[in-house]
């Protein structure tokens, strides 16, 4: 398990992974997975890779404490935001851009990724840009 570095204290929660193909029918294994911080300056706070089955270990992140977002009038949102990159070998990296992760809960990130059409040369650079399911309208999963 990988942990993310935490200058704001001791709340957070998880995020792992299930990384998929062919409408979610077929894992991918050994996908690199990199978390950043989702408005932040880029910096890595986390690498995984997804095993046989796609699914990846668990990594701890900062998250607002529950408690503030349970509070009647509270403006801040009850989740930080990540933004992930999710690469494997003869299939388009993907990125999703604000995946939330919740005070004590493990969310888990599906991404479906979409292969290389076959005898075709690998694309350089072409990416496929996703947001992440909003949370505060059933886009996370509970593990």
């Amino acid at each position: 398990m990988n942990g993310a570095r935490d200058n704001r204290g001791s709340s957070g929660g998880y995020l792992t992974f299930k990384i998929r193909t062919a409408s979610n029918a077929l894992p991918v294994g050994n996908a690199v997975i990199t978390v950043t911080e989702a408005g932040g300056d880029g910096e890595i706070l986390g690498v995984l890779i997804s095993d046989r089955n796609g699914n990846s270990d668990s990594i701890r992140l900062w998250a607002p404490p529950r408690a503030e977002s349970m509070s009647p009038g509270s403006v801040e949102k009850p989740f930080a935001g990540y933004n992930i990159r999710v690469e494997a070998d003869g299939y388009y990296p993907s990125e999703l851009f604000g995946a939330a992760v919740f005070d004590t809960v493990t969310s888990v990130q599906q991404v479906n990724l979409i292969p290389y059409a076959e005898n075709t040369p690998e694309p350089y650079g072409t990416r496929i840009y996703e947001e992440a399911p909003d949370p505060l309208r059933g886009g996370v999963a509970d593990a």
